[in-house]
């Protein structure tokens, strides 16, 4: 069996996060789905939808940014993807040579969302003093989130630190044993 952990499915954030909290900003007013020419959200991403018509990102960016709760559209939107959460079963299994792995029972389009990555948001300072060991931490540098998400994180806020990692020893999903690959076929995509 996998090492124990606390099974969580949204980022668990540290006391000081209350403090400094940033302000999440406005949403679109769309009034059905979101199109590329009038959205506010569309525009932060280059002026066009990250998504196709399936849900699957259309090219890797820096940052994507989903429509959010304060926008008008429906959950429906395409610019909704990573909030509905995962869509493929995914299973944890013990591989050869690599410890645990994730793979899926069944084909996987390109571009598809597969997880997020969650766990406790710490400081890298904090995370440095942390023993053990580090296949569970995930480095996202300045950019953090209220949307209580992992590898679909963004706005960076100066807080007086180097960056944020994610560590997911403790709690975390089946995000936390997708490996590490020289030739991957999956990458992580930050988003708000």
């Amino acid at each position: 069996k996998p090492p124990s952990f606390n099974y969580i499915t949204k980022i668990m954030y540290p006391d000081w996060y209350r403090d400094r909290r940033p302000v999440p900003p406005t949403g679109c007013d769309c009034v059905g789905r979101c199109s590329d020419k009038r959205c506010k959200c569309a525009t932060k991403n280059g002026g066009e939808i990250p998504y196709n018509h399936n849900g699957a990102i259309v090219e890797a960016k820096p940052l994507v940014y989903e429509c959010r709760p304060a926008c008008k559209c429906p959950p429906s939107c395409y610019n909704r993807v990573t909030q509905h959460g995962m869509k493929i079963q995914l299973e944890i299994f013990k591989t050869e040579t690599r410890g645990w792995g994730v793979r899926s029972l069944n084909s996987i389009s390109s571009g598809s969302f597969i997880c997020e990555y969650v766990g406790e948001l710490l400081e890298d300072t904090e995370a440095e003093k942390r023993t053990g060991n580090d296949e569970y931490l995930f480095d996202i540098g300045q950019n953090y989130s209220e949307m209580g998400t992992g590898v679909r994180m963004g706005m960076g806020v100066d807080t007086g630190t180097d960056g944020f990692t994610i560590e997911a020893a403790k709690y975390g999903n089946v995000g936390r044993c997708i490996n590490h690959s020289c030739s991957p076929n999956l990458y992580a995509q930050n988003g708000l």
